[in-house]
């Protein structure tokens, strides 16, 4: 799940599941989140800052993992990032977060957001 925050800020959520038992949630060992971006509908994205690891913050918060309890009683993680200093060429550009999880509830995911040109 993605979210427009104010200033600029996008949150990229998501919970880990074992499709392989229903669908049960998992509590990975280690989550990782990298934020991906292109500036216009040609280029390849690129990385946009360092890969971020999950260390028990409990608080969302720019460029920092969290692990929340959300409304459906689920544990999940959460990222901000402040896309502020990132351009638009062209009529839009592409944002990609890259999830990654290790151990148990092994897994990997990509978010993708479009953000138009005002």
């Amino acid at each position: 799940m993605i979210r427009y925050l104010q200033d600029n800020v996008i949150e990229f959520e998501i919970v880990f599941v074992d499709p392989d038992n229903n669908d049960i949630p998992v509590d990975p060992a280690v989550v990782t989140f990298q934020f991906w971006y292109s500036q216009d509908s040609v280029t390849p994205a690129t990385a946009y800052g360092s890969v971020i690891t999950y260390s028990n913050a409990t608080s969302p918060a720019v460029n920092t993992i969290c692990r929340i309890q959300n409304e459906d009683g689920l544990y999940c993680y959460r990222c901000r990032i402040d896309t502020t200093p990132l351009t638009i060429v062209g009529d839009y550009g592409m944002g990609i977060g890259k999830w990654k999880s290790t151990g148990a509830g092994q897994a990997a995911a990509n978010d993708y957001v479009l953000v138009q040109a005002s």
